[in-house]
């Protein structure tokens, strides 16, 4: 299994991994690019952006000429598309097709539509080998949101700053057993969130 594969493995059972393996597998630049992608993908598909058949096709021959690396963002978007309905079997076989060098056309589909969701516990699978407390996946939450849930499990208030954030919309895996600090550096990889604690508060800015 390569990096890429495990990551996806371990967002779909988040809880089946130490805050350890987390930050070893997000300090690889790589998949902390794929992990972020997947987040932006998800929200431009949350304010319902329609993409027409000729914008992908005119995207896809500007990827002919791309570096692999960029072969990977394509990866993760398409990836992220197909989490966003937790196909992630699926999701991995996309990735090992788009990484092949020569390039293949297939053909495009309407992009899959979320529902938003409320927060709720990933899958709980009860063995003692593995850590005792819960994951909590936001899937499709807005930020305030995840703040105030964040910021009551750690007995803070909450600030607002920054009312253009506060209505972006995430998918975000939030282990309790980690500690408050690692919460908010996990927080602050999204672009435009800005987290930080001042005064037993608990900002966004």
């Amino acid at each position: 299994m390569n990096k890429n594969e495990l990551l996806f493995q371990m967002m779909e059972q988040p809880q089946l991994y130490t805050a350890e393996e987390w930050q070893e597998i997000l300090s690889d630049e790589e998949c902390r690019e794929i992990y972020t992608l997947m987040a932006k993908t998800k929200s431009a598909f949350d304010s319902q952006k329609e993409i027409d058949d000729k914008t992908i096709d005119v995207e896809w021959k500007k990827l002919t000429l791309s570096s692999r690396r960029n072969w990977l963002r394509v990866a993760a978007i398409f990836i992220g598309v197909l989490m966003l309905s937790g196909i992630t079997f699926a999701a991995i076989h996309v990735l090992r097709f788009m990484i092949v060098p020569k390039f293949q056309p297939v053909p495009t589909e309407q992009p899959l539509q979320a529902k938003p969701t409320a927060a709720h516990p990933a899958d709980d699978n009860k063995n003692d080998s593995t850590i005792t407390m819960q994951a909590v996946v936001f899937e499709n939450v807005p930020l305030d949101s995840i703040i105030k849930e964040i910021a009551y499990y750690h007995h803070l208030d909450v600030e607002l700053q920054n009312e253009e954030a506060k209505q972006l919309r995430f998918y975000f895996v939030w282990k309790q057993d980690d500690n408050l600090q690692e919460v908010i550096e996990k927080l602050n990889m999204f672009e435009h969130v800005n987290t930080t604690v001042e005064n037993n508060k608990l900002i966004v800015k």
